[in-house]
């Protein structure tokens, strides 16, 4: 008998198939003491998955910058759709974790206009919650936005991606999305999933 999934878990590999270089990272299977087993962990899954070989980052593993600096690193060759199943615990872990994510984005609206890498952070905790209960001044996701799937059609559907992510994907990648994005969840920038809800940051 196959190891068991759950729903987003079966979500997450689904849409690595859409997708040439995805990074599945699976946060759901163990705790994570120090914010350096969290980028281990990352880059492991970068290596696993074929999408690059690296070398050892500089700085602290410890240190939040050092997984900026490895999404840095990454996106000088090219994009990478990060799928990351759960959040890593305890919360303290977890919030450091978002907080990079949020530290690589503005970064690189600030610096290049763009932003290489995206993220889909499936997990049952509220993102929002969770970050501003350290510090509600710079919750990566205090700027989300609720979109309720159900209620879209396709043209819809089509049109939020080009609202949201201008030029970010072709038509013939819309229409690759769109049947996932009706069922459960849309890629952008960042987003994290709940129960027939995703909210989406407008770092796009």
């Amino acid at each position: 008998m196959g190891s068991w999934q759950t729903g987003k878990t079966g979500l997450l590999l689904a849409l690595r198939e859409q997708f040439d270089r995805t990074a599945y990272v699976d946060f759901d299977t163990e705790s994570h003491g120090e914010f350096r087993q969290v980028l281990s962990n990352v880059q492991h899954s970068i290596e696993r998955q074929g999408s690059d070989t690296l070398g050892d980052i500089a700085g602290d593993g410890n240190d939040t910058r050092a997984l900026v600096k490895l999404f840095d690193a990454l996106g000088e060759t090219a994009f990478i759709v990060f799928l990351i199943d759960a959040l890593p615990m305890p919360r303290e872990i977890a919030c450091r974790f978002l907080a990079a994510i949020r530290a690589y984005c503005m970064e690189g609206m600030a610096e290049r206009g763009e932003i290489v890498h995206k993220f889909v952070i499936a997990s049952s905790i509220d993102l929002v919650t969770l970050t501003q209960e350290v510090n509600p001044d710079v919750s990566p996701f205090n700027v989300a936005i609720p979109v309720y799937l159900e209620d879209f059609s396709d043209s819809e559907i089509r049109k939020f991606i080009r609202r949201f992510a201008p030029n970010k994907f072709t038509g013939q990648e819309i229409k690759k999305i769109c049947p996932v994005f009706r069922d459960r969840f849309e890629l952008l920038g960042i987003i994290y999933l709940t129960p027939k809800l995703v909210k989406c940051s407008i770092y796009t």
